[in-house]
C-alpha cells in the first residue's frame, strides 16, 4: 500500500506541555541520547537536542544517516519554527535566522540571516520565499545552492503577506497582490509516499496503523482494511482519543491505492481524494478538514481539483472544473470551504489559472494563465 501525494505542512513553536509520546521507531534521529522528535512526517523526522548552552536540530531521510540542520548557542533554547516540505527542512531560529537541508541526501543548504521575518514558505523543490520587515519591507527568494534573490522592497510591502505556490510567489504591496513567475514546481498529490511505521498511537484500541505524520500536539496515522476494502485516517490532538478524520470505500477498480492526500496545518488536518467510477461521466474529488482541537469535521464533493490548499485557520482553498470522463473542461472556479461548511466562490473564468494557487496568512492567491495576480481574504 503507498499514499500518494502526501503533503504535510508545520509551523512549530510549541511548548513541552502537554505532548503526545513519541512512537517507538521515531525516537532515533541525532544523538543517540538528549534527542527529542519535534515533528516526523513519513519519510523525514526532526528532533532538537538542547545541551550546555547549545540548540541542535537534526533531520533524518526514512533510515539514512542524519544531517544537523542547524546549530546556535542559546539560553535559554526554544524549539525553532520548522517547515518540512518533501525531503527538505526548512527552520526559523529566532525570527530572523534560516536554515534549510535536503534530508534525503544528507546534506544542509547554506543558512540565511536578515531582518525580522514576517511569514515564509517553502515548497518541495526546496525554494524558499519570506517577507523581511523594515522601514522599506523586502520580499526574498532562495533555491538550493543558489543566492537570495530580492523580488520587491518598498515601504508598502507586508512583510506577513508572502506564499509560495507552485507557479509564482506573491505577496501584497499597498494591499494590492503581486506575484513572480518561477518555474513550475512539484504537484503534491503526484508525488509517491511510502507509509510510516506501524504504530498504536493514534486509533482504535489495538489498531496497527500507519504513521503518516507527528508533532509534539497532533497525529495523524491511516489503515486501511481489506475484509471490508474501506481506508481511515485519525487524528489524535495532544493525549485525547482518536478523531475519524477520513472514512471512505476504497476505489473499485484501483482498491485502496492510492489513498487521500493530507495535509497539516497547525491542529488542522486536510484530505483530498479523487475517485473515478467505471461507467460514471466523470470523476469527483473528495475534500475535507478536521480541526483535531475544537473537534469540528466539513466535507464537500467536488469536481475536478487542483492546487488544493490549508490555510492556517482550517480554511480549504481549491481550483475546481467541471469534469468530464476524467478531464476537466473548464471554466475553472476559485472556491473556498471554512470550517462552517459553506463553500464560497472566490473567482471563475476561463482565464483561471488552476495550478497557480497559494494560501498565506489572511489571503488566497492565483493568478490568471497571462500571469496577472489576483487574491481574496481567506473567509
Amino acid at each position: 500500500m503507498r499514499l500518494r501525494g502526501l503533503m504535510l505542512i508545520v509551523l512549530l513553536g510549541l511548548a513541552a506541555t502537554n505532548a503526545a509520546p513519541v512512537p517507538a521507531a521515531t525516537k532515533r534521529c541525532g544523538p543517540t541520547t538528549g534527542a527529542r522528535t519535534i515533528v516526523q512526517t513519513a519519510d523525514v523526522r526532526v528532533t532538537f537536542k538542547q545541551a550546555d548552552g547549545v540548540g541542535s536540530t537534526y533531520a533524518c531521510w526514512r533510515s539514512r544517516r542524519t544531517v544537523r540542520v542547524d546549530r546556535s548557542t542559546c539560553s535559554p533554547c526554544s524549539v525553532p519554527a520548522v517547515n518540512v516540505r518533501g525531503p527538505y527542512v526548512g527552520l526559523l531560529r529566532g525570527g530572523r535566522a534560516f536554515a534549510l537541508a535536503d534530508a534525503r541526501r544528507g546534506r544542509p543548504v547554506k543558512p540565511h540571516t536578515g531582518g525580522p521575518v514576517g511569514s515564509w514558505d517553502l515548497r518541495q523543490d526546496g525554494t524558499l520565499a519570506w517577507g523581511e520587515s523594515g522601514p522599506a519591507s523586502r520580499v526574498h527568494t532562495v533555491r538550493p545552492g543558489g543566492q537570495p534573490t530580492t523580488l520587491d522592497e518598498d515601504p508598502g510591502v507586508d512583510p506577513t503577506s508572502v506564499a509560495l505556490g507552485r507557479s509564482a510567489i506573491y505577496w501584497t504591496r499597498d494591499d494590492q497582490p503581486r506575484s513572480a513567475g518561477i518555474a513550475l514546481g512539484p504537484d503534491p498529490s503526484d508525488v509517491t509516499q511510502t507509509l510510516g511505521p506501524v504504530t498504536t498511537a493514534c486509533g482504535p484500541r489495538r489498531a496497527h496503523t500507519r504513521l503518516l505524520y507527528f508533532d509534539r500536539n497532533v497525529r495523524v496515522t491511516y489503515k486501511a482494511d481489506s475484509q471490508d476494502a474501506f481506508e481511515k485516517v485519525y487524528g489524535c490532538w495532544r493525549k485525547g482519543n482518536a478523531q475519524v478524520i477520513f472514512d471512505e470505500s476504497c476505489d473499485a477498480d484501483t482498491g485502496c491505492d492510492p489513498g487521500p492526500t493530507v495535509s497539516v496545518v497547525g491542529p488542522h488536518v486536510g484530505y483530498e481524494r479523487r475517485g473515478c467510477t467505471r461507467g460514471a461521466p466523470g470523476c469527483t474529488t473528495v475534500l475535507g478538514v478536521r480541526d483535531l482541537q475544537r473537534r469540528l469535521l466539513t466535507k464537500f464533493v467536488a469536481a475536478d481539483v487542483a492546487g488544493y490548499s490549508l490555510a492556517a485557520n482550517g480554511t480549504a482553498v481549491w481550483a475546481e472544473s467541471p469534469d468530464e470522463f476524467g478531464q476537466p473542461t473548464g471554466p475553472w472556479s476559485m472556491r473556498a470551504l471554512p470550517l462552517s461548511g459553506q463553500v464560497i466562490g472566490l473567482d471563475r473564468g476561463d482565464d483561471v489559472y488552476p495550478v497557480s494557487v497559494a494560501v498565506g496568512s489572511t489571503r488566497a492567491y492565483w493568478t490568471t494563465r497571462s500571469g496577472e495576480p489576483r487574491s481574496a481574504l481567506i473567509p
